[in-house]
């Protein structure tokens, strides 16, 4: 049986959200990130090859090359994707 890992906060923002989702990416690399709400304000800090990256358009497991999908509660502004 396949395992889910749901990642939620309270609601009030810089709760490690981001950074908990990309350490689950890096122990489980066949995963796919489901984005559920959320827009470009939000900033998402990950750990690649022990430098920190922070980024808001992409979901947390993008520079893991994880599939990510965006559910119709994100807003998201194209011009974010090309910064």
């Amino acid at each position: 049986m396949k395992k889910a890992q749901i990642v939620i906060g309270l609601g009030f923002g810089d709760e490690g959200k981001g950074i908990t989702t990309d350490f689950l990416a890096q122990q489980n690399p066949e995963s796919v990130v489901i984005r559920f709400s959320g827009g470009q304000q939000a900033a998402h800090t990950v750990m690649i090859d022990g430098k920190k990256h922070i980024h808001s358009s992409f979901a947390s497991g993008a520079l893991r090359g994880l599939p990510s999908y965006f559910s119709e509660h994100c807003t998201i502004h194209p011009v974010f994707f090309t910064e």
